[in-house]
């Protein structure tokens, strides 16, 4: 019903349950380490300084200088984006320099000393998953065991690389195992985090964040706010016992939820008040929703032996306004509309 309302058809099974995050966020990338990229290549990277510094100083007194600069160099780039990300919480280098010079001081190595710079290759792969996204770090793991693989298979024969093979193989399967399913858990918070449990409505934590992007945008938002309440709720509670009024509260979200616009996000914000976020739209246009979701409850057999009825108040953005005063804005037009009988959409003067 309410997609008529705007002009266009809506997707089927669409609900508010189908999250929309943001372009760089862990849940939408699948990326589990993304917002703690910084934090582990500062503290690998002081680690790494420590660590490859001495073997640089080893190379050169064992004469290999190309190998003494590669691992140098890495050594650098490990400490110096360390110290960026400690004092001036960004990267010196791009994360893809550091993983680059790192392939190469792997390759290089197992080129000019043969076998035991393999081992490296483990510590290698994991870095590359902790600093890159999951699709760049398959591509530098290929790269590295491929290529340690290939020089190894002329510089000490078939057998070693085929083990190093396998062995590395299984490691990245393992360790993308331990990804996913470390993914998956951090999706199941974030969604708890920003959910009503009772309903599957995004919760009052979660609108806060949602008005405070649309009020401080530097562009002009067009963007209007439906706040509804459940009329006589406490009522429907002591007649029909808790358990009915949950399912009722479950049943006017599914309501809203089954013809909402996929821009279009509900919030529940107490015990029977919920919001609506329509951006992109007109006051007019809000008014033909508001009155439509009206309706819609009204008509729809939520209970036996009355009509479950919701009255709401409709506020647009205006400029100035900040999450709190938006939000009171549609609170006191929705309270019109108590005053003037419920069951009937006032809006914001």
């Amino acid at each position: 019903m309410l997609a008529a309302c705007f002009g266009r058809p809506r997707a089927e099974n669409q609900g508010m349950s189908e999250r929309v995050e943001p372009a760089d966020s862990p849940a939408s990338t699948h990326d589990a380490l993304l917002g703690l990229r910084g934090s582990i290549t500062a503290r690998v990277g002081l680690i790494a300084f420590a660590l490859i510094l001495p073997f640089s100083v080893y190379h050169v007194t064992s004469g290999r200088y190309s190998l003494a600069a590669v691992d140098l160099l890495a050594a650098v780039l490990f400490g110096g984006n360390a110290w960026s990300l400690m004092a001036r919480g960004r990267p010196l280098v791009p994360y893809i320099v550091l993983a680059t010079s790192i392939l190469a001081a792997v390759v290089a190595s197992v080129h000019f000393i043969g076998a035991p710079p393999l081992y490296w290759a483990f510590p290698a792969s994991m870095y590359f998953y902790m600093v890159l996204p999951r699709r760049q770090a398959h591509l530098f793991c290929l790269l590295l065991v491929a290529g340690s693989a290939l020089i190894g298979y002329f510089q000490f024969g078939g057998p070693t690389s085929l083990r190093f093979v396998g062995s590395a193989g299984l490691m990245l399967v393992l360790l993308n195992v331990v990804l996913g399913v470390i993914g998956e858990l951090q999706q199941q918070l974030v969604t708890q985090s920003v959910t009503d449990p009772l309903t599957g409505a995004f919760n009052r934590r979660d609108l806060q964040a949602a008005l405070q992007r649309l009020t401080s945008a530097k562009a002009p938002r067009r963007a209007v706010l439906l706040l509804f309440d459940i009329d006589h709720f406490k009522a429907v509670n002591d007649r029909h016992g808790h358990a009915v009024g949950d399912q009722v509260l479950r049943d006017v979200v599914a309501l809203a939820q089954s013809c909402v616009r996929g821009t279009d996000r509900l919030f529940r914000v107490g015990g029977e008040e919920f919001v609506l976020v329509l951006d992109g739209i007109t006051v007019d246009a809000a008014m033909h929703v508001a009155e439509e979701l009206r309706q819609r409850i009204e008509q729809a057999p939520l209970l036996d032996d009355q009509p479950v009825t919701v009255s709401l108040g409709v506020s647009p953005l205006v400029a100035g306004f900040d999450p709190d005063r938006w939000l009171h804005s549609a609170d006191s037009a929705m309270y019109e509309a108590k005053r003037e009988g419920r069951n009937c959409v006032r809006v914001a003067l």
